[in-house]
């Protein structure tokens, strides 16, 4: 699809202690800080420029899928780690 949704590992784990823990909780939950374009995450994150050496070119943007994590919030979850720290510290392993 072009678009994934990004999450870390710890934002994960507190997600489901605070679910089990929250009463008004019921049902599925989808655990997403938020949705990014693979050709964005090539052309506009810095850590991630650093390391490929083709020329990206912007394009037109596209509608791309979104997956939302809205219930989640709306229960008073707030996620710890956003876009640019979990692409820096997945970068720092390779």
């Amino acid at each position: 699809m072009g678009s994934i949704g990004l999450v870390h590992v710890q934002d994960i784990c507190i997600a489901h202690l605070f679910l089990m823990e929250e009463p008004k909780a019921e049902g599925q939950y989808i655990c997403c800080v938020d949705n990014i374009d693979m050709h964005d995450l090539l052309l506009n994150h810095t850590f991630v420029r650093n390391i490929i050496n083709d020329d990206l070119e912007e394009r037109p943007g596209l509608m791309k899928p979104m997956i939302s994590s809205k219930k989640l919030r709306k229960l008073g979850f707030q996620y710890k780690y956003g876009i640019e720290e979990i692409i820096h510290q997945q970068l720092m392993l390779l």
